[in-house]
């Protein structure tokens, strides 16, 4: 009887070794995807969050302004920027150029929509900084991760305030329309949003060194805890909270070896 108790423990504890295998080798997988993942979404936030912040600023078409011109009062279509406009000599010329707010624009000038796009984007610089030390140097502070999620979405929130535009002298005085540079803001600020959101989901966890050994190396829990102490019955409840175990030991823990996803304590 002994014998065949024997047998059965060790059966068991053959599949709890492959259940055990198999964790780990899809922990690893998920890993590798969530990397990835922050890779993509770190360089859609160069491409599309810094450089479009970077066009908002340099484009003088954040909005179509309708003014009235001449002794005729023709209306003509001005392209006004955050920083510049194109004057009536570029408007006859197919827009060609664009100069900045002189003295008769000045006071229409759009200063809170400069500032809140100056503020957006060295909040996304600061934000997409740690992500990318991150994903280089393999390591992160858990506060700093959780402060790059919370600049994030505050550069998403400040981008959308770029808007006010709208709502400013200028196209209280005149008819605006929404031009490239007020759609690109838009995107920009999703953009930001969804780093933040990202950041959120794929935050690494501060877990010890020891638990992490320990699991890895011990995933399994001693002969006599399973077999009840003393070679006794073996207990069916600790077979089975064996890869449970496992299971929320390598959703915490991040194996620095294969994906270097691990956070200072």
């Amino acid at each position: 009887m002994f014998t065949l108790g024997s047998d059965n423990f060790h059966h068991s504890n053959n599949h709890n070794n492959d259940t055990s295998s198999y964790i780990l080798s899809t922990a690893l997988a998920k890993k590798r995807v969530r990397v990835v993942q922050l890779l993509l979404i770190g360089l859609i936030g160069l491409l599309l969050g810094l450089m479009g912040n970077f066009f908002v600023s340099t484009s003088c078409h954040f909005a179509t302004v309708h003014i009235v011109v001449g002794q005729n009062e023709k209306v003509f279509p001005f392209h006004f920027g955050l920083w510049k406009y194109s004057p009536i000599d570029s408007v006859f010329q197919g827009y060609s150029y664009c100069y900045k707010y002189d003295q008769n624009y000045s006071t229409n000038a759009p200063i809170v929509a400069r500032i809140a796009n100056i503020v957006a984007l060295l909040a996304g610089i600061a934000s997409i900084s740690i992500l990318w030390m991150y994903l280089i140097f393999g390591s992160t502070g858990k506060r700093r991760w959780k402060w790059a999620v919370r600049i994030g979405i505050f550069a998403a929130l400040v981008q959308l305030s770029t808007l006010y535009f709208f709502v400013g002298n200028l196209c209280q005085e005149y008819s605006c329309a929404w031009g490239p540079g007020a759609y690109l803001s838009i995107i920009t600020s999703v953009v930001w949003f969804v780093l933040a959101c990202e950041m959120q989901y794929h935050m690494p966890v501060a877990v010890h060194a020891s638990m992490l050994s320990s699991s890895v190396s011990s995933p399994l829990s001693s002969p006599s805890s399973i077999l009840g102490g003393g070679g006794g019955p073996i207990n069916p409840a600790a077979l089975m909270e064996e890869p449970r175990a496992l299971v929320t030991t390598m959703e915490l823990a991040h194996i620095d070896d294969v994906t270097r996803e691990y956070v200072w304590l």
